[in-house]
């Protein structure tokens, strides 16, 4: 999980007590809402203040604009989305086969976005701005690099700068994969499931095969 705080994510008040937490919980609540039912556009302060019942000065006292509410939501997504690659170190240990490996890998991260209220709504946010896509990128990398790091503890010596660029790739193409999944109703989440995973099979095979 990313424990580095947002460039666009400046809190105005961090929410420490129990109260404080709850109320920026409805707010978020409210706002993957907002933007399941209207995209970006729908989600404005005076709506979230409409939906939760706070006066706009609340929403304000903890988010400055849209933008910090999207990024707080998009960074919950993305810890969760990090925080199932546990099975990482399956890949990493060389006695385990590397191809059920990554297929663990690849059911878990759809398995928990998919657990996520507003997991469309949300990626499509992210989108909107320079700034909110740069959060995906941000989390894009830092997959890759677990991933770099879980392929070096299997025994892979070849450039680390090499390593980790091909680990990015794999990754951003994974994901649009999976994101079109979530859009595009022609494509099931099952057979995006299964083109990910031959996706990942075909890319990291010839880093691999030479270490089974």
């Amino acid at each position: 999980m990313n424990d580095e705080a947002s460039p666009v994510l400046v809190w105005r008040t961090v929410p420490v007590q129990e109260r404080s937490r709850r109320t920026v919980e409805t707010i978020l609540a409210a706002a993957t809402v907002l933007l399941v039912e209207g995209g970006v556009d729908a989600l404005t302060t005076s709506a979230l203040a409409e939906r939760t019942g706070l006066h706009v000065r609340n929403v304000y006292r903890y988010f400055p604009d849209r933008t910090a509410v999207i990024a707080a939501l998009a960074e919950r997504l993305n810890g969760v989305l990090e925080e199932s690659l546990e099975g990482l170190d399956s890949l990493a240990d060389p006695a385990r086969a590397w191809r059920r490996a990554v297929g663990r890998l690849v059911d878990s991260l759809v398995e928990a976005g998919q657990a996520e209220p507003g997991l469309a709504a949300v990626r499509a946010a992210l989108h909107s701005s320079p700034d909110l896509f740069a959060l995906d990128v941000a989390s894009d990398r830092r997959i890759a690099a677990r991933l770099a790091d879980a392929l070096r503890r299997r025994g892979f010596t070849g450039s680390p700068a090499h390593l980790e660029q091909h680990c990015y790739v794999l990754v951003t193409a994974a994901g649009a994969v999976l994101d079109r999944a979530v859009w595009d109703p022609t494509l099931t989440p099952e057979s995006a499931t299964r083109e990910v995973k031959r996706l990942a099979e075909g890319y990291l095979a010839p880093l691999l095969e030479d270490l089974q």
